[in-house]
């Protein structure tokens, strides 16, 4: 493919009626902030026009859009929401959050049965630990049942060690929960990732390492004496269980990384000892290996390796870089601070050489501010993906990761790691803690009560979870 040249992006931008891209000094916050405003419009102007039509429901996308594609969606702009502080929102995504938990609160709506994975409702849980974590607005009327973000991302959590499957392989998590879905005997790493993402951010949420901490611990182990992470950091798509996964699916995504990567950063974050250093070097072997595949020869701009120079991404992978960069900022935010420097300069120069490029690639659109699939090489996208949700994400994401990832708070306490739903702090329950190395400290998270955002919010939930038929009947966690 052809790399950037001057011309070739200015002839795509006048070909296409535009002059501009979107404005991006990634040295100033409110030009950051800026971006991601319209980057954001461009997301939920798609969001909105499927949901407020006939049919549509809240949380989900169109087609040819995934359910979990959602939950990452509604992930990134929870970080936005908590970096910009633009409570316009949070409506949209208490009623996503809440809408799709289904009728056990464990993000497993009957509705995605036929297409259920681990790493699916990881996605939504993983988006729920983050409203948690930016003190997100709880809706009164799961507070007055006991039930927090945090509680919900626990009961998925504790679902999914109880599909720990050692009959096969000696571990690991299938890709698809039931047995009729293909994809069923697949021990991916995704969903071996997101779930040890997952417990490692319980585990500096609750600060409970005997449970949340050692399963994190377990997924990666696991991962890497089965083959799908090597001695290098480098992380393969999945295996077979019906080979006893003998046989390794070789493909790097960069989402795999990033959330091993996210993992690490959280682990070692919680902890300072002798299982801290094991985090910090896997963090630094992920990174390293991360850095040389998904970065594009000397032009530090990430992509996709496996497709993008082809141009051959599908939908799924389109949204993958969303997930590594925000990883990269979290794990730059949050190391220790013993940890090498020439790490996070590594990452800040990617990221903002990343971020610009992307800028310069959204020119898409009829307001000339949609992004392209390819930061690298605009030029040679397919314009059927011009516009859409993941490109948006993408965008967004490393234009956020320019900015210090806030306050990522804690719950008040921590549990015993026996099941007590509802007993986790969330939305006013938590306690501020600066990240690893004081980088991402300060006011940038927005402060809110628990009450959510006012009776129009608490109302609007209500009538979601009537709709639903849970509202009465099923609110009996406590």
């Amino acid at each position: 493919m052809r790399g950037i040249s001057g011309f070739g992006l200015t002839s795509l931008a006048l070909s296409a009626g535009l002059a501009n891209a979107i404005d991006l000094d990634v040295n100033n916050r409110d030009s950051v902030l800026k971006a991601s405003k319209i980057v954001v419009d461009n997301i939920l102007s798609v969001y909105n026009n499927y949901t407020e039509s006939p049919g549509g429901i809240p949380g989900l996308l169109p087609q040819p859009y995934y359910w979990y594609n959602a939950g990452n969606m509604f992930n990134s702009l929870i970080k936005y929401w908590a970096l910009s502080g633009d409570q316009s929102i949070v409506p949209t995504l208490q009623s996503a959050l809440v809408f799709q938990l289904g009728p056990d609160f464990n993000y497993m709506p009957p509705n995605q049965s036929k297409s259920l994975g681990n790493d699916d409702q990881a996605a939504w849980a993983l988006a729920a630990m983050s409203a948690a974590e930016y003190d997100l607005p709880v809706p009164n009327d799961l507070l007055s049942n006991n039930i927090t973000w945090a509680s919900i991302a626990d009961t998925v959590f504790k679902e999914q060690v109880a599909r720990w499957d050692t009959e096969s392989c000696g571990g690991g998590l299938r890709w698809q929960i039931f047995t009729f879905n293909n994809g069923y005997n697949y021990k991916n790493s995704i969903s071996q990732a997101s779930f040890a993402s997952l417990a490692a951010r319980l585990h500096r949420f609750t600060g409970n390492s005997t449970f949340y901490g050692e399963w994190a611990t377990r997924a990666v182990e696991w991962t890497r004496s089965i083959g799908l992470m090597n001695q290098n950091g480098q992380t393969f798509d999945g295996t077979d269980a019906t080979t006893s996964c003998s046989e390794i699916n070789r493909l790097q995504w960069t989402n795999n990384a990033g959330l091993f990567l996210t993992t690490g950063a959280y682990s070692a974050n919680a902890v300072y000892s002798a299982t801290g250093r094991y985090w910090s070097e896997l963090n630094q072997l992920v990174t390293n290996s991360s850095l040389r595949i998904f970065v594009y020869e000397d032009r530090n701009i990430i992509y996709e390796v496996a497709c993008e120079p082809s141009d051959n991404c599908n939908i799924d992978q389109t949204g993958f870089r969303a997930q590594f960069v925000r990883s990269l900022a979290t794990y730059r935010d949050m190391a220790p601070a013993s940890d090498d420097s020439v790490y996070r300069q590594n990452i800040t120069a990617v990221l903002r050489a990343s971020a610009t490029a992307a800028a310069a690639a959204c020119v898409y659109g009829e307001n000339g501010t949609s992004c392209a699939n390819s930061w690298y090489d605009p030029v040679d996208d397919t314009e059927d993906y011009y516009g859409q949700i993941n490109q948006n994400l993408n965008a967004l994401e490393v234009f956020l990761a320019n900015l210090p990832s806030g306050d990522i708070k804690m719950g008040v306490g921590s549990t015993n790691g026996t099941g007590v739903g509802g007993s986790l702090g969330g939305g006013a329950n938590g306690t501020e803690r600066g990240d690893g190395n004081g980088s991402g400290t300060g006011s940038n998270s927005p402060q809110s009560s628990g009450d959510g955002t006012g009776a129009a919010s608490t109302l609007m939930v209500s009538s979601m979870l009537a709709v639903v038929g849970m509202f009465v009947e099923l609110f009996v966690l406590a």
